[in-house]
Order: C-alpha cells, then sequence, then structure tokens
C-alpha cells in the first residue's frame, strides 16, 4: 500500500498538537530552578485573573512566610487566651436602691455619732440644742423612713419617736427629727438611740 504524501495543513496541525502537549512539560524542565518569585506574582487583578484557581499550593509556599493578614477571616484556628490582665479601679458607687438604708448609726445622749457602728451618719449631720432633740440634716438622698430605737440607760423606760422633716426644737431644713421621752413622766430626755434610714 503507497502512503500518499501529507498536506500541508496536516503537518501543522500536528505540530500544533504537539505544542500544546509538550509544552507545559517542556516549560517546566527548562525553566531554572527559585524563577518564579514575588516579581511574577505581581498583586494585581491581570496576574490573579491568569491564575488558575488552586494554583499556588501549600507545597509552593515557604513555611512562615505568610501572615494572618494573607488569610480568610475566620479560616485560622484561634490561639489560646491570654492571661487576665490587671483589675481596673473600682468604680463609684452606685445610688441606693429600693429599700437600701441611707444611713444608719448608733448617737449617742450628746448627740455624738459612733461612727464603728455607723454608716452614712455622723456627728456633723446632728443638731442636739434642746433636750432630749436630736434633728438629722445633710443626709442625701433625701430620707423616705426613718426608724429608731432608744438605748438602755439610766433614764428608766424610755421610747424614741422620729419623724421626717422639722419636729418641735429643730431648726429649718431639717430631714429627721427625733425625741427621746421618759414612759412614765412623758418628758423629754437626753438618751442615746438607734436609728436607720432610708
Amino acid at each position: 500500500m503507497r502512503l500518499g504524501r501529507p498536506r500541508h495543513g496536516t503537518v501543522v496541525a500536528y505540530l500544533a498538537l504537539f505544542a500544546a502537549l509538550g509544552g507545559t512539560s517542556y516549560a517546566a524542565a527548562t525553566l531554572p530552578r527559585n524563577s518564579v518569585d514575588t516579581r511574577q506574582l505581581v498583586n494585581d487583578s491581570v496576574t490573579r485573573a491568569k491564575l488558575a484557581p488552586n494554583s499556588v499550593t501549600s507545597a509552593a509556599v515557604r513555611n512562615g512566610s505568610l501572615t494572618a493578614n494573607d488569610f480568610r477571616k475566620g479560616s485560622l484556628p484561634a490561639g489560646p487566651a491570654g492571661p487576665a490582665g490587671p483589675a481596673g479601679p473600682a468604680g463609684p458607687s452606685g445610688p441606693p436602691g429600693p429599700g437600701a438604708a441611707i444611713a444608719f448609726g448608733n448617737v449617742g445622749s450628746n448627740g455624738a455619732v459612733n461612727p464603728t457602728n455607723s454608716s452614712g451618719l455622723s456627728t456633723a449631720n446632728i443638731v442636739h440644742n434642746v433636750q432630749g432633740v436630736y434633728c438629722l440634716n445633710g443626709l442625701s438622698p433625701a430620707p423616705r423612713n426613718v426608724q429608731v430605737t432608744a438605748q438602755d440607760s439610766f433614764n428608766g423606760a424610755v421610747i424614741g419617736m422620729a419623724t421626717l422633716g422639722v419636729g418641735n426644737g429643730c431648726p429649718v431644713g431639717t430631714q429627721v427629727s427625733i425625741i427621746m421621752l421618759q414612759t412614765v413622766t412623758g418628758a423629754a430626755v437626753n438618751n442615746g438611740f438607734f436609728v436607720s434610714i432610708d
């Protein structure tokens, strides 16, 4: 059987097929080692369009050469929690809540406040110019309720009575008026007491 002479178009087609199949292998075999670096992988849209998806793999990236900014947000696992920081300064005290005491304390018969058993109340808050009468002022916020209990003394049975506002013998501006009375005679008497104000 006699073969015919190949046509020019057939020869060109075979050469194109050979180039397509062997071009990649030729390039890989002839490129020098480490010849592709960041100068070839320019950070622009044109170069990215030419790169096939996933064309740069882990094996092609030098260990330790990337930073967290090179990865998609959330793709890296979170590191361990760091140590707790130092405690900040204490904030200011808030206002007392409903039912919380504004002040409480132990007041002596002379109107002096015992600081060991008191809070929010000092001798400066007490005016005691009349026998058996104790006038409280300078309390914040304004008192809404008051309770008083007479302290045992040598005056016999004594009862304490407290009212909000100015009572008998107290100056204008008094917030709480307290009077101590002997139960037998009804006379006002200097006597210590415990008071709670809210």
